[in-house]
């Protein structure tokens, strides 16, 4: 496959689905597209993916389209969650704790399986925050997850941000006195600022050059309302706000009783030595597979090895 477009020649289908909450008055809606046979065959399992941030968009996840394909036969299922993509934004709820939760996305989540009526049994790909938010869905047990591939995802922010102050502190200047600096929403996007955290991107997040189109359309989106990133995480990469400064769920670990494919990178990437370890430890039924090639997008970095690993998987 190219390392760039998704599988091409499948059959899809999008739409929105009506998300009523006490949270807006008016229901929002929740975009979604469908890749493969729809309804699924009868044997088959449809697979949920969630893509990351709180803010990016289902874009850059496109190459697991690549799964319609044999051995695995997919149905793949895509969706932006809310705040980013085609889905509704809420841009007059910029730092509200109170709608920014990981309940608001744990929701949505539910909200997807319910109306495209696939609770008796799907699979859930997640990657970053996705795998963070499907581990979450995981480990409240629903009946018909059979299948769980957490991607490059720790299972506590604070590796994370763990990780951002190594980065910095590897940067040369003047990249690693800016990125010091205590960041506001204006100063986030100040160029010299821009230019140092993408100087860190570049070095540490994807081995990709030029960067998948995808990624580039995530990338691009977010820019346009950066609402739900701002209220999740706060402006600056390396102090968090929001419910993601104190997110984990390493005490619920266990809770998770479905089949679950830890997919992790090279150590020169964002992968946390300790993290990737409490998810080996904790985890009750677990495949665990190394891509040395890759540093947080093994979907692309490592395309065909990472679609031929998540094939087995769901297939066992």
């Amino acid at each position: 496959m190219s390392t760039d477009q998704p599988a091409q020649n499948l059959p899809r289908r999008e739409g929105f689905i009506s998300f009523p909450t006490p949270l807006v008055s008016t229901p929002p809606s929740i975009w979604y597209e469908i890749f493969g046979l729809w309804p699924p065959a009868e044997e088959s399992r449809p697979g949920l993916t969630l893509h990351g941030g709180p803010g990016y968009t289902h874009d850059y996840l496109l190459s697991f389209a690549d799964l319609c394909h044999s051995p695995a036969n997919l149905t793949v299922i895509f969706f932006d969650q809310l705040g980013s993509g085609r889905s509704t934004h809420f841009r007059e709820k910029l730092h509200d704790e109170a709608f920014w939760t990981e309940q608001f996305f744990l929701d949505q989540v539910t909200a997807v399986v319910n109306y495209l009526r696939i609770g008796q049994a799907y699979d859930v790909i997640g990657h970053s925050w996705g795998g963070m938010l499907g581990a979450a869905h995981a480990a409240r047990q629903p009946q018909g997850l059979k299948h769980l591939v957490i991607a490059h995802a720790p299972p506590a922010s604070k590796f994370w941000l763990q990780k951002y102050k190594e980065f910095r502190e590897t940067m040369p200047e003047p990249h690693h006195q800016i990125l010091l600096e205590t960041r506001t929403i204006e100063s986030s996007l100040e160029p010299r600022y821009l230019e140092a955290i993408g100087a860190v991107n570049r070095r540490f997040f994807m081995t990709c050059d030029p960067l998948p189109e995808g990624l580039v359309a995530s990338y691009e989106d977010m820019g346009k309302d950066r609402t739900a990133t701002l209220s999740c995480l706060g402006p600056d990469e390396f102090e968090w706000t929001g419910f993601m400064a104190s997110w984990s769920i390493i005490d619920n670990i266990v809770d998770i009783k479905c089949k679950t494919l830890v997919l992790v990178g090279t150590n020169q990437g964002v992968d946390h030595d300790e993290a990737m370890a409490l998810w080996r430890t904790r985890l009750l039924d677990h495949s665990f597979v190394k891509f040395p090639r890759s540093k947080h997008f093994s979907h692309w970095e490592e395309r065909s090895k990472c679609m031929e690993v998540i094939s087995e998987f769901l297939n066992s």
